[in-house]
């Protein structure tokens, strides 16, 4: 008798999308973009694949994206590619690539797409996400991180979130970084024994 072939399933970690999701994907997409658009910000699509070493750089290479997250793959020619995982080292590529840096700055755009990164799935995460972005390429104000988070804050009430609370944190400037990761490197040199052997070697 002749075997009943098994039925290919997705891969682990990866999902259909099926009508109803559709409609809620596109409903917050038209809001996310509209809210950024009325900024002033525009749109960007970057390829879903990119040269490893545009994550290798900004992240390292004992990053979490990098060492368990990046799926990677070596092309016929022998190129080294990686599926991205994030999106800001690919617009960053693309802001010199294609020389925004001559546009008016500071240069405001938003993104959305597809992004892939191969940790233990989890409920409710898949290895195969969908991600909404903005980007504010060449200032340094202030006021121009305070409008990214404003700007999550309004896509978030507009779906009806209520009594939304933001919490700002900071890892300091040049000035008091160095001195804070002195006192946490000093900190986990005597709890050296009981770190992973991953948290040992990022030490």
């Amino acid at each position: 008798k002749k075997q009943k072939k098994e039925l290919i399933q997705s891969p682990k970690g990866m999902h259909d999308m099926l009508y109803g999701d559709i409609g809620y994907l596109e409903r917050v997409l038209e809001i996310a973009k509209d809210i950024a658009g009325f900024y002033g910000f525009l749109p960007i699509k970057t390829p879903h694949l990119e040269h490893a070493e545009l994550f290798l750089r900004p992240l390292g290479e004992t990053s979490d994206v990098v060492e368990k997250e990046m799926y990677t793959l070596r092309t016929k020619g022998g190129d080294f590619l990686a599926l991205r995982p994030e999106n800001t080292a690919g617009i960053v590529r693309a802001y010199f690539e294609n020389g925004m840096q001559s546009w008016p700055q500071p240069v405001k755009l938003y993104y959305e797409g597809a992004f892939f990164r191969h940790d233990k799935p989890q409920k409710g995460r898949f290895r195969e996400f969908r991600q909404f972005g903005t980007e504010v390429l060449g200032g340094d104000d202030a006021v121009l991180d305070a409008l990214v988070i404003k700007i999550a804050y309004l896509i978030l009430r507009e779906l009806g979130f209520k009594n939304t609370i933001i919490n700002i944190n900071s890892i300091g400037d040049k000035n008091c970084r160095p001195a804070y990761k002195k006192e946490l490197t000093n900190y986990y040199k005597k709890k050296f024994n009981y770190l992973c052997k991953d948290c040992k070697r990022k030490l």
